[in-house]
């Protein structure tokens, strides 16, 4: 019998067990859009700028002032590449993509320059793609706005702006930002939206708030606040949240292998506080908050916030002495198969 082995083995297993009941240290990285834009010639468009009937419109290398609207439609797409996209207004600025078509943004630089909002809106299966950019407003902010099933990628990219810039997501929308940074993201009416390696931290209002049946993931996310109210499923992991989480009726919130200062639950919310930091624990209505462990084998084990400090420790107690038992007998076997070795070299 190889003892040894069998005694390391559950060493290693006994290991994993009372480390899962550990908090692990968070880390968290933070990637910004880097691009270079040199010799670019120069177009002035006065007027608002349609592209429609599947035409495709090409801006490229160049740096183009745009005094109007943009309008996208009827499954057309506008491509800005390598380039500085300025645009002005008299009154508001405006994007709008509609009816299956598509607004791409790579390697480039939007400038909005205006006192109000400068709205992105996307609707009818239509779709923004945002890659290794910035997008600028040095007077209010930006807004990405989605509904009726449109979808934002965003990846290695910024919005900047001394408000909070927000993509919204409505009605069945979605949205994944990977690898980026900008103020706030709001989900409506069924929508959902996924976030990995993200920034939100602009302004002290910086934050996530879940509304209508609306679903968020999030991965390495830190920011100030999550807000979830009626209805839907949340999962963050390995994030930090710099201020407060609030979830509200009917809310499913996951908190794994992350960090919060402050959390309250309320209505019927349930919430999973798995291998996770948290401070002040408030729970009201008929909210239940759960704190628990990923443990090795077993999977999820999970208890009541008001009593997960002492089961936590039943637990690791329960695991040493299990270890032990499983030493001691493996021990007793042992000498018990050396004694019979001896006797029946004895008899040879």
């Amino acid at each position: 019998m190889h003892i040894d082995k069998i005694i390391k083995g559950f060493f290693l297993l006994f290991t994993l067990i009372i480390s899962s009941f550990c908090y692990p240290a968070l880390t968290y990285s933070r990637n910004a859009s880097s691009y270079s834009l040199m010799n670019l010639t120069e177009t002035v468009h006065e007027g608002n700028l349609l592209v429609s009937n599947n035409e495709t419109l090409l801006i490229e290398n160049t740096k183009y002032h745009l005094i109007g609207d943009l309008i996208i439609k009827d499954t057309a797409k506008v491509i800005i590449k390598n380039s500085i996209f300025n645009q002005t207004s008299s009154t508001r600025i405006n994007i709008f993509i509609f009816n299956n078509s598509r607004l791409v943004i790579e390697n480039s630089k939007f400038i909005a320059e205006s006192e109000n909002p400068a709205k992105i809106f996307v609707s009818g299966n239509s779709v923004v793609e945002i890659t290794n950019s910035t997008l600028v407003n040095s007077k209010c902010r930006i807004w990405i706005w989605t509904y009726n099933k449109a979808h934002v990628y965003m990846d290695s990219s910024i919005i900047e702006s001394p408000e909070d810039s927000e993509i919204i997501t409505d009605d069945e929308s979605k949205a994944y930002v990977k690898n980026s940074s900008l103020g706030r993201l709001v989900l409506w009416g069924n929508s959902f939206i996924s976030a990995q390696y993200v920034t939100l931290l602009n302004t002290e209002f910086s934050g996530v708030a879940i509304f209508n049946n609306s679903t968020f993931e999030a991965v390495h996310l830190e920011t100030n606040y999550i807000r979830a109210d009626e209805g839907h499923k949340v999962t963050i992991r390995n994030s930090k949240i710099n201020s407060w989480i609030r979830a509200g009726d009917d809310v499913e919130l996951w908190f794994t292998r992350s960090s919060a200062p402050e959390l309250s639950a309320g209505g019927k919310a349930k919430v999973w506080l798995i291998d996770s930091s948290v401070g002040h624990i408030e729970e009201y209505g008929n909210a239940t908050v759960l704190v628990g462990w990923e443990v090795p084998v077993l999977g999820v084990i999970a208890f009541h916030y008001t009593i997960a400090g002492i089961a936590r420790i039943l637990l690791i107690a329960i695991g040493v002495t299990a270890v032990l038992l499983i030493i001691v007998v493996t021990y007793i076997l042992w000498r018990r198969h050396k004694r019979r070795e001896l006797k029946r070299r004895k008899k040879i």
